[in-house]
């Protein structure tokens, strides 16, 4: 959600580059999780001049996470009517998930719940989300955010959306190819493949005309 707009633009600024926070150790020691809303001015050069907390999560550990990731992030600027760059302020959760482990192959659980593996699980074989440029729509772009459930061999059993973009073609994208990536996979504390739930954000971006 864009807001504080000082000036309306016809174009709303574009991800180029988008950095996934670190979870803080201490966090995730103590099995904490939440989910940060910040405020972050994007800059005329698409540079982010500023990241604040709108909405904490209940922890300062994790907003100070987010903020740090929020700052790394690059835009194409957002465009007045007459095509040049503005400054804006855009709306951006960050969620902090920790991943559940199960010993056995049995099917996904119906509700994740999450905890620390002793070795997580690390892509092999990432497939990007992608649709044809001819279905591409105006307004159509944003974030799709899955819950995967990982099985011991490294693939993917379930995609499931687990923050909508809010247009069903971007969605049915992400969730086609995160079943189709590949992973090494996470690993208990004696060194043994575990099932396991994990995060994927994808972003779609409309390509120029």
């Amino acid at each position: 959600m864009y807001v504080n707009r000082s000036v309306p633009p016809t174009a709303m600024p574009v991800v180029k580059k988008s950095v996934e926070p670190d979870y803080p150790e201490a966090a995730r020691r103590g099995n904490i999780e939440g989910t940060a809303l910040l405020d972050i001015l994007v800059r005329k050069d698409g540079v982010v001049g500023d990241a604040r907390v709108y909405q904490s999560s209940g922890s300062p550990e994790l907003d100070a996470a987010a903020k740090k990731a929020a700052r790394q992030f690059e835009f194409a600027p957002a465009e007045d009517a007459s095509g040049r760059p503005v400054a804006i302020w855009i709306r951006q959760p960050f969620s902090f998930k920790l991943a559940t482990l199960y010993n056995d192959d049995k099917p996904a659980p119906e509700t994740p719940e999450y905890m620390a593996a002793a070795d997580m699980p690390e892509i092999i074989t990432d497939v990007p989300a992608t649709i044809p440029d001819t279905a591409w729509k105006p307004g159509m772009d944003g974030m799709v955010r899955l819950h995967l459930w990982l099985r011991r061999d490294g693939t993917v059993a379930l995609a499931r959306v687990h923050v909508s973009s809010g247009w069903r073609l971007l969605d049915d994208a992400a969730t086609k190819a995160a079943l189709m990536c590949v992973y090494r996979p996470a690993r208990n504390a004696k060194g043994e493949p575990v099932n396991i739930w994990l995060e994927r954000t994808c972003w779609f971006s409309r390509p120029p005309d």
